[in-house]
Order: structure tokens, then sequence, then C-alpha cells
């Protein structure tokens, strides 16, 4: 994973996510997917 990461100059979300199943098949991660993430935002910004 840290060759990979090295190579890249920014990873991030989603990507990171994907990355790391590539490596590490059946991880869980505690991460919230995008749309999770945007529901938030959205819920948050209607609350102002």
């Amino acid at each position: 994973l840290a060759e990979v990461l090295l190579e890249k100059e920014t990873v991030m979300g989603k990507e990171l996510d994907e990355l790391i199943h590539s490596l590490r098949p059946g991880i869980e991660l505690p991460s919230k997917s995008a749309e999770d993430q945007e529901a938030t935002e959205e819920t948050a910004a209607g609350q102002s």
C-alpha cells in the first residue's frame, strides 16, 4: 500500500477505499460512502 501511495500525489475518499479493498479484500472500513456524506451535508445545510 505504501508503495502505491508514494506513486500517486493524492488519493482520497472512494479511490482510497477501492485501493485498500484491492490490496486487502474483505476488510471493513469505518468510512462513510460519498452518498452518506452528501446526505449529511444537505441535512446540515437545511438546518442552518
